[in-house]
């Protein structure tokens, strides 16, 4: 899912910046290097039971879905270590009742060089259609309008420069652009965000570095507004097998007045932002735990602030059989000044989701799984909307090349 964004200051063109970055990455790995290529497909065929599915405020809103997703992909690699990769995938959903047939999907071209040991990068574009419901607990959409169908445009790009055997820098881009199908408070909404990422390793297992980092994003009918943010990172292997984690630092939001409304202003603001992560990785158990508290671009106005709390579990419980379970908690309020939450149904949101699944390889090429799970909603005034249900998948893998 790729992200398109300009870095102009004040003109957000997206598609020409991704392009120029991707044709500038795409001369710099030309060359006569025999290249290996792989083709692959993915069938994937869904049936499930929800009491909820799109998490519709009143009752009596249970359906059973069924979906048919085609995912193709293709990778070339030269003999220097560039790539090319592009994969797509085309969904078709329908429900019993209530609720429309949806046709979903996205493609994505992810384009990569490697100069040298010192220095590669990567340049990514896609383009995504998509459900909010689906992603409950990543941002203020699917808290706001679960049922809308979203386009995105996005892209990215980054260099990774090794100076010497211990330091790092990565300069990186990215960009989005969304819109928004279908009677909604969300708007068109166009971001940017450009970072430089220093780290040194200090020790065998440990790196400290620092991030600077500028954001952009406009809403549409709503005025610009920036971000400045500076964060310290730490990453630190506990043992072979545990590794952490660890962003602290602070954002500056500047003073935005809106000249069409001179009454609605909003002050400059100053936040803690930070995040940690802790992740054991052994042959059979592989489990994280994650928080993060920040801003994040909504399509409401702008930058709200966001907590969230992440868990994942698998385990392996044989060559065959694998048993995941997954926990995720968002909960997004906005910046000092800012009242478009409130215009939306509360000044406060929550999002959560449940989710554990069991997985088995009938056959190399043939995988079956059944899933159960919950999902959550909850705003100041709508109050709390819920959805369980249950499901089962298939999914075919032939062997192309």
């Amino acid at each position: 899912m790729v992200r398109v964004t300009c870095l102009s200051y004040r003109d957000l063109r997206v598609e020409r910046l991704a392009v120029l970055t991707a044709l500038a990455l795409q001369t710099a790995s030309q060359g006569t290097a025999q290249s290996t290529s792989r083709t692959a497909i993915t069938v994937d065929a869904t049936t499930e039971a929800a009491s909820n599915p799109l998490l519709r405020s009143g009752k009596d809103n249970g359906a059973v879905m069924a979906e048919l997703s085609i995912i193709p992909e293709y990778k070339v690699t030269d003999e220097r270590g560039n790539t090319l990769d592009l994969d797509a995938v085309a969904t078709v959903r329908s429900y019993s009742r209530l609720y429309p047939t949806y046709v979903l999907g996205s493609v994505t071209a992810v384009r990569g060089f490697r100069q040298s040991e010192r220095l590669s990068g990567t340049a990514t574009l896609g383009v995504v259609r998509d459900l909010p419901v689906d992603l409950p607990t990543t941002g203020i959409d699917a808290l706001v309008a679960p049922q809308s169908i979203r386009t995105t445009i996005n892209g990215a790009a980054n260099l990774e420069w090794r100076p010497d055997s211990r330091t790092t820098i990565t300069p990186a881009i990215s960009a989005l652009r969304a819109t928004y199908g279908g009677d909604t408070a969300l708007r068109a909404t166009r971001s940017g965000q450009a970072q430089l990422a220093y780290g040194r390793l200090v020790a065998a297992r440990t790196t400290i570095g620092v991030r600077p980092l500028f954001a952009i994003s406009q809403t549409a009918g709503q005025p610009t507004l920036e971000r400045y943010a500076l964060v310290g990172t730490v990453e630190h292997g506990l043992s072979s097998v545990m590794r952490l984690n660890f962003d602290l630092g602070a954002e500056y939001l500047p003073a935005v007045r809106d000249a069409r409304l001179q009454t609605a202003s909003r002050g400059a603001a100053t936040y803690v932002v930070g995040s940690l992560r802790l992740c054991r990785e052994t042959l059979r158990l592989d489990a994280c735990v994650a928080g993060e508290l920040g801003s994040q671009v909504s399509a409401l106005d702008g930058f709200q602030r966001a907590r969230s709390l992440h868990t994942s579990v698998s385990y392996r419980l044989d060559e065959r059989k694998t048993l995941a379970v997954l926990l995720d908690y968002q909960r997004i309020s906005a910046p000092r000044g800012q009242a478009a939450l409130s215009a939306a149904g509360g000044g406060r949101f929550e999002a959560g989701s449940a989710l554990a699944r069991m997985s088995w390889r009938l056959t190399p090429t043939l995988t079956g799984s059944g899933e159960a799970g919950y999902i959550m909603r909850r705003s100041d005034i709508v109050g709390r909307v819920r959805s369980s249900y249950v499901g089962l998948r298939l999914r075919l893998e032939p062997r192309l090349r």
